[in-house]
């Protein structure tokens, strides 16, 4: 088992770094391509606020539930009475049902909240 922890770390650190340098590299083109075009008026500001806070709100509530979820389905995993060895795909099922389950719980909530 500690064979596999560290290169599933060190390849989620990667891709997540491959992640974040794309979207900080994005969020750059976007703000020079306003400000080359001239779009530097208060509604182009509000609009780029908008852009960089949209995660803001509800990110954290995001990211708890997804959490949570997983956490949910690594507990229903290890409870399980039958004993899955790594020929099977029934415990990344289960785990990805439960990772489902928060992010529907998360879209529900957001959708409730954004209509009031």
């Amino acid at each position: 088992m500690e064979d596999i922890i560290v290169p599933v770390v060190a390849m989620i650190s990667v891709f997540g770094s491959i992640v974040l340098f794309i979207k900080i590299l994005t969020d750059y083109w976007l703000r020079k391509r306003m400000v080359d075009k001239g779009a530097t008026d208060e509604n182009a500001v509000q609009l780029l606020k908008q852009h960089v806070s949209e995660g803001g709100k509800y990110g954290a509530l995001k990211w708890g539930l997804i959490i949570l979820f997983g956490s949910f389905g690594l507990i229903v995993i290890n409870f399980l009475p039958y004993n899955y060895d790594y020929e099977t795909s029934m415990p990344w099922g289960i785990f990805a049902f439960f990772l489902a389950l928060g992010f529907l719980v998360y879209y529900f909530y957001v959708k409730r909240e954004t209509e009031k």
